[in-house]
């Protein structure tokens, strides 16, 4: 498959446009985090890169059409400079490397959908979750939300969203298990 590379459209031509709506573009990959003029290049790149790993694992279209990005190149107005395009392309070039696929679930705490991977060991399955969702449980026991420690019982290990979104299982499992 060929190498996913991220381009500047006023210099060459794209087969997706990653960047905001506008001009006839519907922007879906857009960054919608943006620059203030008092701002350097590259400063909302931390911002997206958190949004993107945590919307990866928490909406099920967007990752699927992260996924149709691979191989592909892709086009904002941002390059050669710091781009979220990089981060887009970073995370498809490790889904190249790691042949396990990476399947995202859910688990509910409270309303709100939380990513979880289930490791399957062949002696045990173990679960791994974000640490977010980790934060919220510590905080319902503080406030003495008893139901937490059976619901706590469920999941095996916490990681980052990146880390959910990218690690194999054998690489999760090793760090948290």
């Amino acid at each position: 498959m060929a190498k996913t590379r991220v381009v500047n459209i006023r210099k060459e031509t794209c087969d997706v446009y990653i960047g905001r709506a506008g001009h006839g573009k519907d922007g879906y990959f857009g960054n919608p985090f943006r620059l203030e003029t008092t701002m350097a290049r590259g400063s909302t790149l931390d911002r997206y890169r958190k949004y993107f790993y945590h919307r990866l694992g928490t909406d099920d279209e967007f990752r699927k059409r992260i996924g149709k990005l691979q191989g592909k190149t892709l086009g904002c107005f941002c390059k050669p400079n710091p781009c979220h395009g990089d981060i887009i392309k970073e995370y498809l070039d490790r889904l190249t490397e790691n042949a396990d696929e990476v399947v995202i679930g859910q688990i509910h705490w409270k309303g709100c959908a939380y990513p979880v991977r289930e490791i399957d060991t062949s002696n045990r399955i173990f679960r791994v979750s974000v640490e977010s969702l980790r934060d919220e449980m510590i905080n319902d026991m503080r406030n003495g939300i008893y139901e937490t420690m059976e619901a706590c019982e469920e999941i095996d290990g916490y990681c980052t969203d990146e880390e959910l979104c990218t690690l194999s299982d054998a690489e999760l499992y090793k760090m948290y298990c």
